[in-house]
């Protein structure tokens, strides 16, 4: 189980915070494309996949689709090339959905039923839990995936029938050799909660 980790920017390279975020956010990205992991909490055995949009209105399933998202460690999903503009934006961007069925344990194949339930989130880009503080400038950017960062998700149990998953976790890292720089997010008081999806609009 990956350990939490406190809402604030961190391991910044040992550089004064104001300079560094400034300087890594004016930055384009060295690595290529862009990437989401996911993690479970607790006992959560999950099996989920990635989807998102672009602002074209193209929708697109992250490789390889539907994997077991286990408290083992880190499970990665690749969007592929989102243009990371000069200023830190992402404009090819729109929203990020995760879907995830809940199993009581791991089982032969990685398909969900289709008479199984699955649970979505979908963050679109004006979401406000992608904006990030700038240390020591009193003000705020918004951090979407692009090429060159990983987002990291941890998800856990909410308790609720309806909604039975929630983020517990959200950070942005440099997908590049180590150490690198990471960002995390703030989800505040708000509760991002996967809610249960339609049957017949599930996504299978």
């Amino acid at each position: 189980m990956p350990q939490l980790r406190p809402l604030s920017a961190r391991r910044l390279l040992g550089a004064a915070p104001t300079l560094l975020i400034a300087t890594v956010l004016a930055t384009p990205m060295a690595a290529e494309a862009a990437a989401i992991e996911l993690y479970s909490s607790g006992h959560e055995t999950l099996l989920c996949r990635v989807e998102y949009t672009s602002r074209r209105g193209g929708h697109f399933v992250a490789y390889p689709g539907w994997r077991w998202v286990l408290s083992l460690g880190e499970t990665r999903y690749e969007l592929g090339s989102l243009y990371a503009a000069p200023d830190g934006d992402s404009p090819q961007f729109h929203s990020l959905t995760l879907r995830c069925v809940r199993r009581d344990q791991m089982i032969v194949g990685e398909t969900p039923s289709p008479d199984e339930a699955s649970y979505s989130l979908e963050l679109k880009r004006l979401d406000p839990v992608w904006m990030v503080p700038i240390l020591g400038a009193g003000d705020w950017t918004r951090q979407l995936p692009r090429n060159g960062t990983v987002v990291s998700f941890v998800l856990g149990a909410t308790g609720l029938p309806r909604e039975p998953l929630r983020i517990l976790q959200m950070s942005m890292s440099e997908d590049w050799i180590k150490p690198h720089w990471e960002l995390n997010y703030d989800l505040g008081d708000h509760a991002y909660r996967l809610v249960a999806d339609a049957m017949d609009d599930s996504g299978f």
